[in-house]
């Protein structure tokens, strides 16, 4: 049976009412299948919807949802014990709709820096992952690595887009042959239904790829696109970054960090690079100074023992010293811990 997926035709309805049609139980717990379904199961790179499940007065958490196929039945994965619900049974179905939405701003997020890449660079999004405290994303240049300022000149096109409030349209398609009526920029050819997120309008949208998640419906509901860092892996860009609420937190967290550490060396923000850097020569100027007067002592030490000694008794005193001293040091009693 094929769960009609209510998300589809309304990105932002958060809940419903539902008939169970099957039941299993998964790990001691039961899983739900119902006629209709406003969660998400992961798919496409972007993590299921959590929330609720409720039947005569109880409310237990739905953990997870999972899908057989683009077009077949959506499990809702619950907390309940084996046994509490049963087919026919009518049920709420709720989502934790700030999980969603942080999801949506993140997603089509990912979608329109990606294009930014592929429209300013050629890069082609060879990787995606969504974790939890940032975003991933493997742009192949052919071996080439992007420079700072590509990355910067990246970041400020997708926030002018994201600014600009572009609308944001799903497009469904029989198959993919269909879907290639659109300038979708990555072809990736498969069975069933095709559904297009299509970013601005024809003729030259921003983006355009096939995908099955789910996205707001302007742009301007991303809020922003943050690049954190850009490191090489398997001759691709691996680029880190964050979208809306995720890179606001991590922005602000950022920037109170910022603040601490400029009051504890006493400048501005701005001046930070500068001051670290003239800690960093101090330091270096320190260590130079402490090895040339480690060396003087040294020196003047091997001198005094030299005019009392003489070159012989020198030696066998320092032997003595070096061994008395390497005993010290085996048998000495074991330091306690504070």
């Amino acid at each position: 049976m094929t769960t009609e997926r209510i998300y589809r035709k309304d990105r932002y309805a958060s809940e419903c009412v539902s008939k169970i049609v099957n039941v299993k139980e998964v790990k001691g717990c039961d899983a739900i299948e119902c006629v209709s379904s406003v969660f998400y199961p992961e798919g496409g790179g972007q993590p299921s919807d959590t929330g609720t499940v409720s039947s005569g007065g109880k409310v237990f958490a739905v953990t997870a949802a999972h899908d057989e196929g683009l077009e077949g039945p959506v499990w809702h994965y619950t907390d309940a014990p084996a046994g509490t619900f049963s087919a026919g049974e009518e049920v709420a179905l709720a989502i934790d709709w700030d999980q969603r939405f942080i999801n949506m701003q993140r997603h089509l997020g990912e979608h329109m820096l990606s294009g930014a890449f592929n429209n300013l660079y050629g890069g082609v999004n060879k990787g995606f992952h969504m974790g939890e405290d940032y975003i991933t994303i493997d742009i192949d240049l052919g071996g080439r690595m992007l420079t700072a300022e590509e990355l910067d000149l990246a970041e400020q096109n997708v926030n002018a887009a994201v600014w600009a409030d572009l609308p944001v349209t799903v497009n469904w398609f029989d198959d993919y042959e269909s879907s290639l009526a659109l300038p979708v920029r990555k072809e990736v050819p498969h069975d069933g239904h095709v559904s297009v997120v299509m970013v601005g309008s024809m003729p030259e949208p921003y983006d355009c790829i096939a995908c099955c998640g789910t996205h707001p419906s302007t742009t301007g509901q991303v809020g922003l696109v943050s690049i954190y860092k850009c490191e090489p892996n398997k001759g691709m860009n691996r680029v880190f970054f964050d979208c809306g609420r995720r890179a606001l937190e991590r922005l602000g967290a950022d920037s109170k960090e910022l603040s601490a550490i400029a009051r504890r060396y006493s400048c501005k923000t701005a001046d930070l690079p500068a001051r670290l850097d003239s800690e960093a020569d101090s330091i270096s100027s320190l260590k130079g100074r402490l090895a040339s007067l480690a060396s003087y002592v040294s020196e003047k030490e091997k001198a005094g023992m030299l005019e009392v000694y003489g070159h012989t008794e020198y030696r066998r005193a320092s032997e003595t010293w070096i061994c008395g001293a390497w005993r010290n040091q085996r048998y000495a009693a074991p330091a306690h811990a504070d």
